[in-house]
């Protein structure tokens, strides 16, 4: 009977802690569908840490644990209960200790009082047990726990529970990492696809400023392909207004240029009434679009928008409509303006057809300056050539006379041949013979004198003419050196026996000539000083007339010639 009692309570109380294992474990179970319920609704990795961590503790009986998850190159998160003196330590020591070489396959867990070496050392004396898992190579975590509110120690069976555990926690990781990989990549692809929308909406912007260039550049080549055979400065003005009027399709146009050294104006104009202008009138205009430039510089080959091209121009008297204006500067003395209405579509010109205008006035202004160097050579060319035809005529006339003389000469001859034979022949002369050689003599001179290019007028011109003014030698000396021209009046003979050092010689007997070749490009307003007479030809005064009947304003006679000039010892030649 005692044998059987015995063996009934044996009996029940194996069948108590049956029931204790079996409600242990019910109790686990519940505690691991709760873990998974609630973790499978939070999508924050750090967020199902704190709560994994909050569900472990409480159905095990912990008061205190932890759990991180570190990844190679990033900092490792993690939460913890009951620890907040021992978490920095940990969170020092538990990094290198998860990136050991990873060894894969299931979680792994242990008691560390069972363990050794590192593992010991890098958890607190309060912790009794770990987790360690690798995720996919990627993420390595631990969850170590401890300190049973029962006081009891803990078990293989509760590590098993934590192991349990432990893989839902990795479920739910990798689903959150998943996830926020999915929505980062999702980021970056709105991201990236913001980034390729504004590179497309720059790449069209760049294309229509492209295509802009490109319009631009094949309006300036047009434009120079126009202008460039033409030779004449009112045509190429009148060529440039034409294809700005057809390239921006504007109703009406102006263009003007000022050479304000000569004092001449050239203007062209489309689609208004008559707006020729004066010289007074174009340089009010001129001076009213620098006022309003917008470089106020006369810089040469230079461009500068006009602000209110409307109220300057009408103010100028030109008719409303002008809209648009462009000041520019060929050199210091020649200024221009182009102005163009609207367009034809209604509306000013665009800012960006604004400086195309300016970069095709640009190429105008450089073939304008070309054409106006070529219109300079030309004259130059036509003065060369009417210079060359005067000098021809002179040739000739020079020649002529030659011819005259030498037929004069051999008349002289022949008449003295015959006085002499008609001296020989009377042994006496008479009176009347002398008379007679006297008139042959002085018939012959007259002849002789209005025949040769170099001859002596009867009455000498300076007879009639006043005198011209004189200067000293020292006030020739300083009208020299302020820019004044020194000329010797006599023939070349005595030029070559002695002159004043740096004298030109402009001989009076061959003065059309001479005055072409070595005073024809001389500045009418340069000062020049004149001295060469002998007793019976006054060279200096004859020059200083003819000098004077070419328009030169300023020429004075030295007054003593070449004695006065050497006797202020002033420097001869040779």
């Amino acid at each position: 009977m005692s044998a059987n009692r015995e063996e009934l309570v044996q009996a029940l109380e194996a069948a108590r802690k049956a029931q204790a294992a079996l409600d242990r474990r019910n109790y686990h179970l519940h505690a691991l569908f709760e873990v998974t319920q609630e973790l499978s609704s939070i999508p924050q990795p750090q967020k199902i840490l704190e709560t994994f961590l909050l569900l472990t503790l409480g159905p095990l009986g912990l008061s205190r644990g932890l759990t991180m998850v570190a990844r190679e190159g990033e900092e490792a998160m993690s939460a913890w209960r009951g620890l907040e003196d021992e978490v920095p330590a940990l969170r020092t020591a538990l990094p290198p200790l998860l990136q050991r070489p990873k060894t894969g396959g299931p979680p792994r867990g242990v008691l560390l009082a069972e363990e050794s070496g590192d593992v010991r050392k890098a958890f607190p004396g309060t912790l009794e047990g770990a987790v360690f898992w690798d995720q996919d190579g990627q993420y390595q975590g631990v969850l170590a726990v401890g300190g049973k509110i029962s006081g009891e120690p803990l078990d293989r069976q509760d590590l098993d529970t934590l192991l349990t555990l432990v893989n839902v926690l990795i479920a739910s990781l990798r689903h959150a990492l998943s996830t926020a990989s999915v929505r980062q990549l999702n980021s970056d692809l709105t991201k990236r696809n913001e980034e390729l929308h504004q590179a497309l909406d720059r790449a069209r912007r760049v294309q229509g400023l492209l295509d802009r260039q490109v319009f631009h550049l094949k309006g300036m080549n047009d434009l120079a392909d126009e202008l460039s055979i033409l030779g004449d400065t009112g045509a190429l003005l009148n060529a440039f207004l034409l294809h700005e009027l057809g390239a921006f399709g504007v109703d009406k146009g102006f263009l003007l240029l000022v050479d304000r050294g000569t004092r001449t104006v050239a203007s062209v104009h489309r689609g208004m009434p008559s707006a020729d202008m004066d010289f007074a009138a174009a340089d009010r205009l001129l001076y009213r679009s620098f006022d309003a430039a917008e470089l106020r510089a006369l810089t040469s080959m230079s461009v500068s928008r006009v602000r209110d091209p409307s109220r300057v121009c009408v103010s100028a008297g030109l008719p409303p409509g002008l809209t648009t204006a462009v000041f520019f500067v060929i050199e210091q003395s020649c200024l221009g303006l182009v102005a163009l209405g609207d367009k034809l579509g209604g509306g000013a010109l665009s800012r960006g057809e604004a400086e195309l205008l300016s970069a095709q006035t640009a190429s105008l202004m450089a073939f304008v300056k070309n054409t106006r160097s070529l219109e300079t050579i030309r004259g130059l060319n036509e003065d060369l050539q009417r210079r060359n035809d005067e000098l021809q005529a002179t040739i000739r006339s020079l020649t002529d006379a030659r011819r005259a003389i030498a037929l004069l000469e051999r008349a002289r001859e022949r008449i003295k041949g015959l006085v002499q034979r008609e001296a020989e022949r009377v042994n006496r002369a008479s009176v009347l013979d002398f008379i007679f050689m006297l008139v042959i003599a002085a018939a012959l001179g007259l002849l002789f004198n209005f025949a040769g290019a170099s001859g002596i007028p009867l009455v000498p011109d300076h007879w009639g003419a006043s005198e011209p003014p004189r200067v000293q030698p020292a006030e020739a000396v300083q009208i020299l050196s302020r820019g004044g021209l020194l000329v010797d009046a006599r023939p070349q003979e005595l030029y070559r026996q002695q002159h004043a050092a740096g004298a030109v010689n402009v001989p009076a007997a061959l003065f059309d000539m001479a005055y072409m070749l070595k005073l024809g490009s001389q500045d009418l307003e340069r000062p020049i000083v004149v001295y060469g007479r002998t007793i019976s030809r006054r060279y200096d005064a004859e020059v200083v007339r003819r000098l004077s009947v070419r328009d030169h304003a300023n020429v004075r006679l030295l007054d003593g010639g070449l004695e006065a000039w050497r006797a202020a010892g002033q420097g001869v030649e040779p």
